[in-house]
């Protein structure tokens, strides 16, 4: 979810609704860059991380993770049909 975007979501077959960003992910703050907000709770969490002396679990298995789930988006966008999702695939 970025800043100024709409989510919306539909299971296949049926008509796309938009979905309420729940509260919890919900930015507190907007900026002209809607791309700002995210970036800046991932920067906020790894520093409050270093503070406490806690672990943050991200790894490359994640990140590599985020681009397929990224790289399906698109794929998805430009054959305008569904795609699945293999969760077991890269996790």
């Amino acid at each position: 979810y970025v800043h100024g975007f709409r989510l919306w979501a539909a299971t296949p077959g049926q008509s796309l609704m938009e979905v309420e960003i729940p509260q919890r992910l919900a930015f507190a703050e907007t900026y002209l860059d809607g791309r700002l907000a995210p970036f800046i709770r991932v920067v906020d969490h790894w520093v409050k991380a270093i503070d406490n002396g806690s672990v943050t679990t991200l790894s490359l298995k994640e990140g590599v993770y985020s681009q397929m789930l990224m790289d399906l988006t698109h794929e998805s966008h430009e054959t305008r049909r569904w795609v699945e999702v293999d969760q077991h695939k890269y996790i």
